[in-house]
């Protein structure tokens, strides 16, 4: 709690020095991965949070999350490992504005030494197909923050259901209290770890 509070502080500042400091402290004790799923993570819920019921301004959930990215792009860069033949596609449904939780994901599964492909946010339903026309992606990951994105997300999937045959994961803040069906395997309050031992799986069979 001490570290979230810590970094809430410096990610609503914009204080990026500060914010990467208690990252290289926390990393050094406990980890990258745990970084993810035990500070930043469930950091920037509590932003997300706080903007849907008008707690903190657009202003300061614009700073966190344009903090925060800068963080996970020097976290990717100082992590890349040699990568694997696997090709991972995320996307998000179009009208769905947030993007951090897939940059995050972009660079934990980057680590583990997959090929990403990181479409966030909001692109139209037909250029993610024929994104996945071109990269063959061997598993598709969409992410919905918003709950207002579900039905437009039920969508996208179905169109890529019908027109590809790779695995389709759908995860996301909007499905942690939602029970909406997809033609596709539904990851709910997941951590990083779990998500990739879940493609590892899928790949293995």
């Amino acid at each position: 709690m001490k570290f979230r509070k810590e970094l809430y502080n410096h990610l609503s500042k914009g204080d990026f020095h500060e914010a990467l400091n208690l990252y290289k402290v926390y990393q050094k004790n406990m980890g990258t991965k745990d970084f993810f799923d035990s500070i930043l993570t469930p950091v920037l819920y509590q932003v997300g949070d706080l903007w849907e019921k008008n707690k903190i301004s657009v202003s300061t959930e614009h700073i966190c999350s344009n903090t925060a990215h800068s963080i996970v792009n020097v976290i990717m860069e100082r992590n890349s490992v040699p990568k694997t033949k696997q090709k991972i596609l995320i996307c998000t449904p179009n009208g769905e504005q947030h993007q951090l939780g897939c940059k995050i994901l972009e660079s934990y599964l980057s680590c583990k030494g997959y090929k990403v492909t990181n479409l966030s946010p909001s692109v139209p339903s037909e250029s993610i197909l024929q994104s996945i026309k071109t990269i063959k992606p061997d598993a598709v990951l969409v992410s919905i923050t918003l709950q207002d994105n579900i039905k437009v997300a039920q969508r996208l999937v179905k169109k890529i259901r019908e027109q590809y045959d790779s695995p389709i994961f759908v995860g996301g803040q909007a499905l942690f209290m939602n029970n909406s069906a997809f033609d596709g395997t539904v990851i709910k309050e997941q951590s990083l770890d779990e998500i990739s031992k879940t493609l590892k799986k899928e790949f293995s069979k």
